[in-house]
């Protein structure tokens, strides 16, 4: 877990109606997994927690952040599989290759 994630949690547990940190109608959530498909489901769609990672990864790699940074998020310690993964959705992917290193199109 990164900081930013336990902050995150240790917010919610702040404003808790109950011991838990993640509740819904003041009851424990017992499985947030079981939730977040059920909730998949009732939208028609399949959904896993792992969407949400990807969805971020995604998202962060759009913005330009570094594959290392993005690597970080979510706890890994190599970033050579979320660079496999996720290069492509950087604006600078290819750029290079597109462009070569004098910034002009070697189309």
């Amino acid at each position: 877990m990164n900081g930013s994630a336990r902050a995150a949690l240790q917010e919610a547990h702040q404003g808790a109606i109950t011991r838990q940190v993640i509740e819904w109608a003041g009851q424990r959530v017992a499985s947030v997994k079981k939730g977040i498909r059920a909730t998949g489901t009732r939208v028609g769609m399949v959904v896993s927690p792992h969407e949400f990672q990807n969805s971020a990864a995604v998202w962060m790699a759009e913005a330009g952040v570094q594959m290392k940074q993005i690597a970080d998020y979510p706890g890994h310690e190599d970033s050579n599989i979320m660079e496999r993964v996720y290069a492509r959705f950087s604006p600078a992917y290819q750029r290079e290759a597109a462009f070569g290193t004098g910034g002009r199109c070697v189309c």
